[in-house]
């Protein structure tokens, strides 16, 4: 059954194989979105359910949480996915701000508050460098997409001009075969 399946993309022609991959990607790139939508919610649900609850140790675990999802985005090398994470990263950061100033807020004075807030400060310090590199390895991506893009581009202008010179060339030889 694989096979036939391969045989039919075979079949196609180039043009039509292309427009049949570009479609597969953008339902994939759509996927991927809707997952971080998903995600983003449940994210935001959790806080603001637990937000009474949230400990100075879960806050630092699911900061390193989050460096470890950054880590895990570094290695991966999908375009689309790293520009869609690298936005769900700014927003998830923005409101874990919000929620640090909170809590902030919400603690008064005295040295543990103060090793907290030092901790968490170094921690909002250290997911921005690692903010600031995803940005810049997604700019880098982008680079790589758009050469990418234009590439097909030209494969796709290629085909069509390689396949208007096939019509032409059978056009001649059916015209001297009757002529």
């Amino acid at each position: 059954m694989r096979y036939a399946a391969i045989e039919r993309f075979d079949a196609l022609t180039l043009e039509d194989q292309v427009r049949l991959l570009s479609k597969q990607l953008n339902a994939l790139t759509y996927q991927r979105r809707e997952d971080y939508k998903m995600l983003e919610n449940g994210l935001k649900k959790y806080v603001r359910k637990n937000a009474a609850e949230i400990t100075d140790a879960q806050i630092r675990e699911e900061l390193d949480q989050l460096r470890a999802d950054v880590n895990q985005l570094r290695e991966t090398n999908s375009p689309s996915k790293e520009r869609l994470t690298v936005q769900w990263l700014s927003q998830s950061i923005a409101e874990i701000r919000s929620e640090l100033a909170e809590l902030q807020g919400s603690f008064g004075g005295g040295s543990k508050d103060a090793q907290f807030r030092n901790q968490l400060l170094e921690d909002l310090s250290t997911l921005r460098a690692d903010f600031g590199t995803a940005k810049l390895e997604l700019e880098s991506l982008r680079s790589r997409q758009e050469k990418t893009e234009v590439l097909v581009r030209e494969l796709q202008e290629e085909a069509v001009q390689s396949a208007d010179d096939i019509r032409r060339s059978l056009n001649m030889r059916h015209e001297k075969g009757y002529g």
